[in-house]
């Protein structure tokens, strides 16, 4: 189903946010809903205006496959150094168990109707973003704008990277959002442990995260999670 373009909420100056919504029913209870956000790389000095375009599928659908009508949103005009670009969008879902798949092209128009196989193009794979009934987030901040053509395979992120469902943090950037056991904080835990499972003595989260990339944190322009 086409995404729906909502008015910009208050306190964010720049970019859109987008309800995508995928095979969604009408119980809340069996949605979930990825927050995700992307802080853009700026506007190389001396070139015409370049744009991100951002779309979004589950698999089997390839990602070097051209995903036509998967969103009729624009891609968001790259800012500078200065004042980033940032794009939010709201994925919601009933099916929690695949995978999604994300394509970011960079073009000189907001719908990349000119995109060939040189066009700089980033692929990731959300490995289990979606959990049942909860909100999780993840956030990346793309520092620079990819060379020419599509990666050989996507940058897979872990699951234990998304956060959501710990509503007290450390002082220091988690690395897991799993418990010791290996669940997620979204997901039951094995054996009756606790909420607080996973966390060591002095409140950081036990666990790896996928290190490629670098992810955003809350601190980040658009409230993002690192």
């Amino acid at each position: 189903m086409s995404p729906v373009v909502v008015p910009t909420p208050t306190g964010v100056d720049r970019g859109l946010v987008i309800v995508l919504i995928l095979a969604i029913g009408s119980g809340c209870a069996r949605n979930a809903d990825l927050e995700l956000t992307l802080t853009l790389p700026q506007q190389p000095a001396g070139t015409p205006a370049m744009f991100a375009y951002v779309q979004f599928e589950r698999p089997p659908v390839a990602f070097d496959s051209e995903w036509a009508g998967t969103t009729d949103v624009d891609g968001t005009r790259l800012g500078t150094a200065a004042a980033p670009a940032v794009v939010q969008l709201s994925v919601l879902t009933e099916d929690v168990a695949a995978p999604l798949r994300m394509k970011v092209r960079f073009c000189s128009s907001p719908r990349c109707e000119s995109a060939g196989p040189t066009t700089p193009t980033l692929w990731y794979e959300l490995e289990q973003p979606f959990h049942r009934g909860a909100r999780t987030y993840w956030s990346r901040v793309i520092d620079a704008i990819p060379a020419p053509g599509h990666p050989c395979a996507p940058e897979t992120i872990d699951r234990c990277a998304i956060r959501g469902c710990v509503t007290v943090f450390p002082p220091t950037d988690p690395v897991s959002f799993c418990r010791l056991d290996g669940t997620h904080f979204c997901d039951p835990p094995v054996g009756g442990m606790g909420p607080d499972a996973g966390r060591s003595v002095d409140g950081a989260m036990c666990g790896a995260s996928d290190g490629g990339g670098r992810d955003g944190g809350p601190h980040d322009a658009a409230g993002g999670d690192r």
